[in-house]
Formats: structure tokens, C-alpha cells, sequence
């Protein structure tokens, strides 16, 4: 039992760092324009950094989706309905990592 409850912890951290990863993503996003309006060079460093971080989305959002639909099948699987809010959760996060990801080119492009 403890193993088990050990490896849901380990997950919950590692969901913890990849949706702080993401919004803060995110927010620089959506700052870039507003903030660095009237110096080129602070935007096209900051275009710079976020075009290198964004593959890299994609890499963290695929498993945690794929982790997230196989506890989801497992918990319907099981009849474990206390697990399936969770499960839908990470999948969810998941798959808004993986959305960043697919949608930041073009918005970094438009800067």
C-alpha cells in the first residue's frame, strides 16, 4: 500500500512542476507584446527563449496525458470511483500542456 500511495505522491509532484512550467509559459506569452512593446532586442530574447521551450511542452504534456487516460481506464475498469476525478484531471493537464505546445508557434510568430 505504501508503494502505492509513494508512486501517486511522486506523480502529483511531477503534475505540480509541469502545470507551473505551463502557465508560467503561458503568462510570458501573453505579457511579451505588453511588456516589451518598444524595445525590439528585449523581444526577440524573449521570443528566443520561449521558441526554445516550447518542443520541449510536448515532451512533458504527451505522458502526462497518456498517464492520465490509462489511470482513467484503469479506475472505470476497476469500478474505482474516487479515482476517476483524478485520473480526468491529469489527462486534462496533459492534454493543455500538449495544446500549448501545438498553438505557441503561431502565436510567438504573430509577436
Amino acid at each position: 500500500m505504501s508503494e502505492t500511495k509513494n508512486v501517486t505522491v511522486k506523480n502529483k509532484g511531477l503534475l505540480a512542476k509541469a502545470s507551473t512550467l505551463a502557465s508560467m509559459v503561458g503568462t510570458a506569452m501573453m505579457m511579451a507584446p505588453a511588456v516589451f512593446a518598444g524595445d525590439g532586442g528585449a523581444k526577440a530574447k524573449m521570443v528566443g527563449i520561449l521558441t526554445k521551450i516550447l518542443p520541449y511542452l510536448a515532451v512533458i504534456g504527451i505522458p502526462i496525458a497518456l498517464m492520465g487516460g490509462f489511470k482513467l481506464i484503469m479506475a472505470f475498469r476497476n469500478d474505482q470511483g474516487d479515482a476517476v476525478p483524478a485520473a480526468a484531471k491529469d489527462l486534462a493537464i496533459g492534454l493543455l500542456i500538449t495544446m500549448f505546445a501545438a498553438i505557441g508557434g503561431p502565436i510567438l510568430s504573430s509577436l
